[in-house]
């Protein structure tokens, strides 16, 4: 299952925040996957820094 990206946005704030997002990692037929995390982004006012650094 995918969230659709739109139901993931929140409105931009005055002060700095950061999240990570978790998740598990799995075949549709298997009943045992992987734990992934995503990279975590620092969410400024006026612009996103990804860490790790993403290009």
């Amino acid at each position: 299952m995918i969230t659709d990206p739109g139901q993931c946005a929140v409105p931009r704030e005055d002060t700095y925040a950061s999240y990570q997002g978790v998740g598990w990692v799995l075949s549709e037929n298997d009943n045992a996957g992987s734990y992934k995390l995503s990279p975590t982004p620092h969410v400024r006012p006026d612009h996103v820094i990804w860490q790790p650094d993403l290009v």
